[in-house]
């Protein structure tokens, strides 16, 4: 029977060895995730919506261990060939996944990626080697010597370097001031129970979605933000440049427009940036520019309207809660657009297109709504579904409703027959969720609590239950609880 133990300890070896390159140099790419990451472009929208429709943003994860599997599987599959054979297919499989990779390393990062993995695949194989007709040599344990120092020094430097790049981005975190700071209106009458959705949210705790299966590495001294197209005067400002201009902080809720009803895809936090109409103005766009394109560094694409891109509020954003964006928040500049689902809000900004013609964007080729306006929505926080609780007790939860504003929150306990009016906090800006709650006395047994909102223009959320597909859930927050 033939023994695949080498294959696949080479297979295990090369992923081991490229993961660790590329945490100390960000831009070599991991092989598994470069090949996932193609076919995430690639996959038909409506069974990319379906996916994302059956498992939710967990969809990626699985997509990872499939990647993963599908390295140790060819590793298996190898078996016991030579070491110098398992160190050629990593390095083709390298270069092959490399060259599809939509992030674009480039030829010297895909090559030196390549060249660690068919290394690391090939060393690990001399060490696992049956010898030849069953008798170990001299000659062949002197191969296992060096193969296995070589690995072990490999290992060493490479997860150095990982520790040490991981240091410099802990210390590189930076202060980012506003030349016209955020108001956040503080309301000291309200008193907000026990489990209520913090006012604003930590850089910690702020959702994260978007396409990648890891994040686009931007390098902070080679970042330009281009602005091009239907302009007069082209520009390519970097980062230090955007900051000089005259800056604002805006207080913003994101939400994702694949947020079930209820759910905690949502956040809210205080963006430092410049005015994208102040940007297209040092441009001059020529007067039939009708649409602003922003491309990101991972190829993903949105389109707005004018009238929307004019707006005070829409801006590219390069601080978070005070400080420099982090990675997976866009780091160097993101988009915050009022009034619209985090789909539009891109981050890794790198372009700004003037067009005199619409483009579709990256989730409306699969489906998803072109105008992607925040629905009006609430949610319990307390109690939670399921709770016992002891009567009397507090209901309370956040309500949003974009860039309208919420004027009221509602409770019922009857199937929406009658509603009992919440008391509201005072939204800490024009663009964020609100807190509210309410006191109940219930008699003891079992009880459907439901909510809605009221947002600023007096129109009711909507209780017509809708899957997020295309346009964002709908339907009133429901949960179960038991009075004791």
């Amino acid at each position: 029977m033939t023994d695949r133990r080498p294959g696949l300890a080479a297979a295990a070896a090369a992923l081991g060895a490229v993961w660790l390159l590329h945490a100390a140099v960000r831009r070599a790419p991991f092989t598994p995730f470069s090949a996932a990451e193609w076919l995430v472009r690639r996959t038909p929208g409506g069974l990319a919506t379906r996916a994302i429709e059956l498992l939710g943003h967990g969809a990626l994860d699985i997509l990872i261990v499939v990647a993963v599997v599908a390295v140790l599987a060819i590793g298996y599959l190898a078996g016991s060939v030579r070491p110098l054979v398992l160190g050629g297919v990593a390095l083709v499989l390298g270069a092959l996944a490399g060259a599809l990779d939509p992030m674009r390393a480039g030829a010297g990062f895909v090559a030196l990626s390549s060249v660690v993995g068919a290394l690391a695949a090939a060393l690990t194989a001399e060490l696992l080697r049956a010898p030849a007709g069953g008798a170990p040599t001299a000659d062949a344990g002197r191969r296992r010597v060096v193969a296995g120092i070589a690995l072990g020094a490999g290992s060493v430097v490479l997860g150095g370097l990982g520790v040490v790049r991981a240091a410099a981005k802990r210390a590189a975190v930076g202060i980012v001031r506003a030349d016209r700071l955020a108001v956040i209106a503080t309301d000291p009458s309200f008193v907000a129970p026990s489990g209520l959705t913090p006012r604003l949210t930590s850089r910690r705790d702020h959702y994260v979605v978007d396409i990648d299966l890891l994040d686009p590495s931007v390098g902070e001294s080679a970042y330009r933000l281009r602005i091009t197209g239907a302009v007069a005067s082209p520009l390519a400002l970097t980062l230090d440049e955007l900051r000089a201009m005259r800056t604002v902080e805006q207080v913003t809720t994101l939400t994702c427009i694949s947020n079930p009803v209820g759910g905690n895809l949502i956040s809210t936090a205080r963006w430092t940036g410049v005015r994208v109409r102040d940007l297209l103005a040092r441009a001059k766009p020529h007067g039939n520019a009708m649409f602003l394109e922003a491309k990101a560094a991972d190829g993903y694409i949105e389109s707005f309207p004018m009238d929307l891109v004019m707006r005070d509020e829409f801006l590219a954003a390069f601080g978070m809660n005070g400080l420099l964006l982090p990675r997976e928040h866009g780091f160097p500049v993101r988009l915050i657009v009022p009034g619209r689902y985090g789909m539009k809000n891109v981050k890794w900004v790198t372009d700004l297109v003037l067009r005199t013609t619409d483009i579709t964007g990256y989730w409306e080729v699969r489906g998803w709504d072109a105008k992607a306006i925040i629905r009006t929505e609430s949610r319990f926080d307390v109690p939670s579904d399921g709770a016992t609780v002891s009567s009397p007790f507090v209901a309370a939860g956040i309500a949003w409703a974009g860039d309208r504003g919420v004027q009221a929150v509602q409770v019922s306990t009857d199937d929406g027959n009658t509603w009992r009016e919440a008391v509201l906090e005072r939204a800490p800006g024009a663009l964020t969720w609100r807190r509210w709650k309410v006191d109940l006395a219930l008699g003891k047994g079992d009880w459907t609590l439901q909510c809605r909102a009221i947002d600023g223009k007096t129109d009711v959320e909507d209780r017509l239950i809708r899957a997020p597909h295309p346009s964002g859930a709908s339907g009133y927050h429901t949960i179960e609880i038991t009075v004791r």
